[in-house]
């Protein structure tokens, strides 16, 4: 009964990770994309 809760226990706290990392990335590339040609845009409008 030990065995297979440990495992289990092991793949969720694996899959919440992953999915913590995938979404943090996301929101970083996402953040760097829109961010970066947005500020370029109005860095040029301003100048």
């Amino acid at each position: 009964m030990l065995v297979p809760f440990q495992e289990s226990f092991r793949w969720a706290t694996f899959l919440c990770i992953k999915i913590g990392i995938m979404t943090t990335l996301d929101a970083i590339y996402s953040t760097t994309k829109e961010g970066g040609k947005f500020e370029k845009k109005s860095f040029t409008k301003n100048a």
